[in-house]
């Protein structure tokens, strides 16, 4: 299952994967027919490299109930919350949810470390726009309390402006290559380099998602390669180990001039907070996020 066609609610049960790349292509077809780009809607890592046990212990990935499939990613962001896009859950925001949601090992397939969790109550963002993809953001809450070892810890959120060209890091278990569909079980990750939002807003002046510099950050590398697409979506962009963004939308996988976008969690920090949420912040070890000093950046987190 992808999340592009959870947004349109189709639920897939294809076993043989010659009908999938029919059924596929036939859609695709469609969507050109009725004008939508196809190659908007990719989310998964291409190039990039393996990550190791350990090496991004706040990552999680949402899995469809029945069928255990992986469909979009998300972190940890406390002992019992845990965040994503919201284009991956608002299409099943209230119970029975039929999504869980796994973590503790780097690879889908690990029976023996994977734990599964299931959600509680979903928060999609008041604003969220599956047309547009404006404020795509949601917060998971979890019936059960996670418990932290070292492969699973939660992510601390970015508090700080960032710098373009700035090194940052991607990861999921989306797909490998824009042409193949198999799903692979192990985690990948990427290096990227944030893009300045207003080049990222010239690139996709045809499009018709919104590009609020306010709330997006554009993450990607000069000469394509080594970024997010189908799959990848709701998992963390980060930059010196904090989250910055979650991976929303972009064109291709890894095209030169068309870095991905990815909606910007300094600017959702108040909203994270009224959702129940007590996520690490900041730059101090053992700091909460602060409601009054860290949070002045963040009055229109609604609009």
């Amino acid at each position: 299952m992808e999340p592009f066609f959870k947004q349109i609610g189709l639920r897939l049960q294809v076993s043989n994967m010659t009908q999938f790349h029919c059924f596929l292509g036939v859609f695709l077809a469609l969507l050109m027919i009725k004008g939508i780009p196809a190659s908007i809607i990719d989310d998964r890592i291409v190039d990039g490299y393996l990550a190791k046990p350990g090496e991004f212990p706040h990552q999680v990935s949402l899995r469809e109930k029945f069928t255990n499939d992986h469909f979009c990613g998300g972190s940890i962001i406390d002992h019992y919350h845990i965040v994503t896009a919201a284009h991956c859950v608002e299409d099943d925001p209230v119970p029975p949810f039929n999504f869980t949601v796994s973590y503790g090992s780097i690879n889908l397939n690990d029976n023996k470390n994977t734990v599964y969790n299931s959600p509680r109550k979903v928060f999609v963002h008041p604003a969220f726009s599956l047309s547009t993809r404006h404020r795509d953001i949601a917060i998971v809450k979890l019936k059960k309390r996670i418990n932290y070892n070292k492969f699973i810890q939660p992510i601390r959120l970015n508090s700080r402006n960032i710098t373009n060209g700035q090194r940052c890091v991607v990861s999921g278990w989306g797909r490998w290559v824009s042409t193949n569909f198999t799903q692979h079980p192990e985690l990948k990750a990427a290096h990227v380099h944030i893009v300045d939002v207003m080049e990222c807003k010239r690139n996709y002046s045809d499009t018709k998602w919104k590009m609020d510099p306010k709330t997006i950050v554009c993450a990607g590398n000069s000469n394509g390669g080594n970024n997010t697409c189908r799959g990848d979506s709701g998992g963390p962009l980060t930059c010196k180990n904090k989250m910055v963004g979650l991976s929303s939308w972009g064109r291709g996988c890894g095209l030169p001039g068309y870095p991905k976008v990815f909606t910007k969690v300094r600017s959702h920090l108040r909203w994270i907070r009224k959702c129940g949420a007590r996520p690490l912040y900041g730059y101090n070890s053992n700091s909460l996020i602060s409601d009054e000093l860290q949070l002045e950046n963040d009055e229109n987190d609604y609009e």
